[in-house]
């Protein structure tokens, strides 16, 4: 930047506007549990604000203790971390979504239970807990939450029973947590049942996918797929689609109400010659009857979808070799109407470490990002991160890899309104056990994801449209940020008050209106992304 905006800035200075900021740095967050030992982000989610939750584990003396971080959007800073022991080794947070205020429900396994708590978006604190079960023996988690229209909580996975567990969802209060209804699903062998996918239609019905152990004299106990549609007002079931020898893992629907269900598919009649293939069905929307299946070549498999605007099913999964012992990070996909196989790659190659892809996110232009632990060179198992255009060109790849040979993986992904992208998993350290880790990298190239004010300006700018405030005051706010935009375009128009003027009249304007006619939890956001973008242009002088 030229002389010129560094005396603005200087200005700015003067008037005490930044006297606490800090230049926006590449985006990181990573976080070592007491323990020093496994510790690990497993579930992410974006408020309307671009703020990012992230929750998981860390290890604590006596047993996993669950986590949940806020951070800012623009520079990866924790705006609040909150953590929570319970009495089971085997507590886990698996599953996390912020809601329609800006509050965020976390999920899974907590004292044994299947598990909720609602947290307050602007400092961390409780506003609710609900933990459910059906028996006391063995552990049950959610694994998958949603948020309906009118901001209750719908939740799917599994609860322990006598013989051993049955797929459990429920449907909660947004408000206060008092559960509306529950149903639980019981497999033919009364044994290992277990949701894991969860979506709502657009008529509003409850989707849940999963699997329930069934036994044939020719294959024993084995799992089949089960997709169930059910009641959003009293969970009663309108329909369910069971495939033999089979799992679903990830289900979404289209516009038009068609169920689109990803996980695996078995072949072969026998348990010596049975295989899994990573496999794809959609369904009428309306009676669950299936209108296509497809499969991923291979002799054992299983993955995950994401569903792009047009239909398309990008598939993310791992594959395993049984003549070569290999395994392959896999990503492919599913073409629309047909469930065509378009392509299918292996980025990394056949190893004989495990590999696979975790998760995928796809962005508005139709573009994948699959996440994972990949086995790229001689440094063990690594963070790995591969961009795709919809017509399976690799755009860019991104692996991170932890001190030493350990392992390090990525478990779930976001893309923000900017396409860029963020993961979470965890990372080695160098004295040992793993770190809970988040990156945000760039949409465009995959390095790391370093702001600049244009994109701020713009982001700000969508921020205020969004606002539920009266159109001459969002007309006003808009004006300035323009204004702003304009000066940065082109600063040697500008006056010595230069960009920060307008910014400043936005921030007089914001504090005036906060808890008038702009709530305080929106003031507070719109607040603190200017002086993101006011940290930022100090980071230029």
């Amino acid at each position: 930047m030229n002389r010129i905006l560094a005396v603005s800035i200087a200005s700015l200075l003067i008037q005490g506007l930044v006297a606490s900021l800090s230049p926006v740095a590449a985006w990181t967050f990573q976080l070592n549990g007491s323990m020093n030992l496994t510790d690990t982000a497993q579930a992410i989610s974006l408020d309307k604000s671009g703020n990012v939750y992230v929750g998981g584990f860390l290890n604590s003396p006596a047993t996993l203790s669950w986590v949940v971080v806020k951070l800012s959007g623009v520079k990866g800073t924790p705006v609040w971390q909150r953590d929570f022991s319970g009495t089971f080794s085997s507590d886990s947070l698996l599953a996390l979504v912020a809601d329609h205020g800006g509050d965020v429900i976390a999920a899974g396994s907590f004292n044994g239970k299947f598990a909720l708590r609602k947290l307050s978006g602007p400092d961390g604190s409780t506003l609710w807990t609900r933990e459910l079960q059906i028996a006391n023996n063995n552990v049950g988690s959610v694994t998958a939450v949603t948020i309906d229209s009118a901001g209750d909580v719908l939740a799917v996975g599994y609860v322990p029973t006598g013989t051993g567990h049955d797929i459990f969802a429920a449907k909660l209060s947004g408000i206060d947590g008092t559960e509306i209804w529950r149903h639980v699903i019981d497999g033919p062998s009364h044994s290992e049942d277990y949701g894991f996918g969860l979506a709502i239609s657009p008529s509003g019905a409850v989707l849940i996918t999963g699997e329930v152990e069934h036994f044939t004299p020719m294959l024993g106990n084995h799992p089949d797929s089960l997709t169930v549609a059910m009641s959003p007002i009293n969970g009663t079931e309108l329909w369910r689609h069971h495939v033999e020898y089979g799992g679903g893992s990830t289900v979404q629907t289209d516009p038009g109400g068609t169920v689109f269900v990803t996980g695996w598919r078995g072949f072969g009649a026998t348990i010596n010659t049975s295989g899994t293939q990573i496999s794809a069905m959609t369904l009428d929307g309306g009676t669950g009857s299936e209108l296509w299946n497809s499969s991923i070549p291979g002799d054992v498999g299983s993955g995950v979808g994401a569903l792009d605007s047009e239909g398309n099913l990008s598939t993310a999964g791992a594959r395993f070799s049984r003549q070569d012992r290999t395994w392959e990070f896999i990503i492919g996909r599913f073409l629309a109407g047909s469930g065509a196989q378009q392509w299918v790659r292996a980025p990394f190659g056949a190893t004989t470490d495990f590999q696979a892809a975790n998760a995928i996110c796809v962005d508005g232009a139709g573009n994948s990002v699959a996440v994972g632990t990949a086995v790229p060179g001689s440094s063990g198992r690594d963070f790995a991160v591969v961009k795709s255009s919809s017509s399976g060109e690799e755009l860019w790849r991104r692996v991170i890899a932890g001190a030493g040979q350990g392992e390090d993986g990525a478990l779930a992904c976001a893309i923000d309104r900017s396409g860029n992208v963020l993961v979470a998993g965890y990372k080695t350290q160098l004295l040992g056990g793993q770190d809970f880790i988040v990156v945000k990298l760039s949409g465009e190239t995959g390095k790391d994801y370093e702001p600049d004010a244009p994109t701020l300006l713009g982001l700000l700018s969508d921020e205020v449209r969004a606002l539920d405030v009266p159109p001459a005051l969002s007309d006003s706010l808009l004006a300035k940020v323009h204004a702003a935009a304009r000066l940065l375009q082109d600063p040697l128009q500008a006056g010595s008050g230069s960009v920060s003027g307008p910014l400043e009249a936005f921030i007089r304007e914001v504090e005036a209106q906060r808890g008038k006619k702009i709530t305080a939890m929106d003031s507070d956001g719109l607040l603190e992304d200017v002086r993101d973008i006011l940290s930022l242009l100090l980071s230029y002088a």
